[in-house]
């Protein structure tokens, strides 16, 4: 396929994929980049902090797109991504982060507060107990032994041993 029904394929996946993140989300998040013709932008506009890059192939070219996003994302100070659909297969996402932006976002997702010291654990009333409780043998073995003891010392010592 070459020229004009390429072009149109590619808008098509892109709006497909506007359409669908969209509706997943509930709300209007994703729409066309019609400058990235022009300016050579990602694919889908945004106010998230994305560069999403929108492949609608039969042969992946991975090494390419993924220089193609990353590129595109740096120019932008964005997230790069990659969504690509081959012929009777679903989309599928690649979001590429560096070891700092990765380490970010679990922080961001996964920690709703700071993460408390030993000591304030066994101060609050969250005890070595508590926690063994909570966690499985094998975690628990697995625990950091200068954690472990860092909270049966605070714990001993609220206990007055």
């Amino acid at each position: 396929m070459g020229g004009k029904m390429s072009r149109n394929k590619g808008a098509n996946f892109e709006r497909e994929t506007a359409n669908a993140l969209n509706a997943r989300l509930g709300r209007e998040v994703f729409a066309r980049n019609l400058e990235q013709a022009r300016s050579g932008g990602y694919d889908l506009s945004n106010d998230v902090g994305l560069a999403p890059e929108c492949k609608r192939v039969e042969k992946p070219q991975f090494t390419a797109w993924i220089a193609q996003a990353q590129r595109q994302a740096k120019e932008s100070d964005r997230l790069p991504v990659l969504i690509w659909r081959q012929n009777r297969q679903e989309s599928s996402y690649m979001v590429m982060m560096d070891e700092k932006q990765f380490c970010g976002y679990v922080e961001k997702v996964c920690t709703k507060q700071p993460a408390e010291s030993p000591t304030q654990l066994a101060n609050s009333g969250k005890i070595i107990k508590t926690l063994q409780s909570n966690l499985d043998a094998s975690v628990a073995r697995n625990l950091s032994l200068r954690y472990y003891d860092a909270l049966k010392s605070a714990t001993d010592n609220k206990r007055g041993k």
